[in-house]
């Protein structure tokens, strides 16, 4: 983004080569105003810089997680992760809603509410699985 304080400078220029009277009502108003912008041009750079070293914070903090996802599960990308295995899609018969639940809690007979409308999804009589 080009910095809008060249901008700012050509008007204030302008009002110079201009000869605009300061002291007249407009001349007062013109002055403010360039003014103004001129403190906004510069907070809009101030802006800008904090944006850059925040985009580069985050770099650097999306490369230290990647380097502790690495070491945790032990390949490259976390993207070969593949969870599917461990998980069972339901459907809840009370709202429809479908979500996808860990096959421990289905083994361990463990209650599990459907987040939608509370109605308890794998209590007695209610194993109504879309896909296994």
């Amino acid at each position: 983004m080009d910095s809008i304080k060249p901008k700012v400078s050509y008007l204030h220029g302008m009002m110079d080569g201009l000869s605009i009277d300061e002291n007249s009502k407009e001349g007062k108003v013109l002055k403010e105003i360039v003014k103004v912008l001129g403190d906004i041009a510069d907070k809009l750079d101030e802006i800008e810089s904090n944006q850059d070293n925040l985009e580069m914070y985050i770099d650097t903090l999306d490369d230290d997680l990647q380097d502790v996802e690495e070491d945790f599960y032990g390949f490259e990308e976390a993207d070969e992760f593949n969870g599917e295995d461990e998980f069972v899609e339901h459907q809840c018969q009370q709202c429809g809603e479908t979500i996808y639940i860990d096959k421990s809690i289905i083994e361990n007979d463990e209650h599990i509410k459907c987040p939608n409308c509370n109605f308890d999804m794998l209590g007695e009589g209610n194993d109504e699985r879309v896909n296994d």
